[in-house]
């Protein structure tokens, strides 16, 4: 008998559920940002925030001595994930 498919918030614990928050809010805002006009393009500004806004959560990771492999998610991850968004833009842009 197959087991069925648990919900979204039983397979996420509160913490992995507020980096995820953190993370989506924080690149809307990020990409509203980016659309101001400026000397940048969209991409460019986009991936020079991500990368700040990476070394920012490692920083903050690693003041909060945060475990970097850690069953639930937290601002390693968060970081990882803004690396992914500036690399992304940067081939983009």
């Amino acid at each position: 008998m197959s087991r069925p498919i648990a919900p979204s918030s039983e397979v996420l614990d509160s913490v992995s559920r507020q980096s995820i928050k953190r993370f989506l809010l924080t690149l809307t805002l990020f990409i509203l940002w980016a659309q101001v006009p400026s000397s940048y393009s969209a991409a460019h500004a986009l991936s020079l925030m991500a990368a700040c806004a990476a070394g920012i959560d490692a920083a903050i990771a690693l003041l909060a001595r945060e475990p970097f492999l850690n069953a639930s998610l937290n601002r390693w991850d968060v970081a990882i994930a803004f690396l992914g968004v500036y690399y992304g833009a940067q081939i983009v842009a």
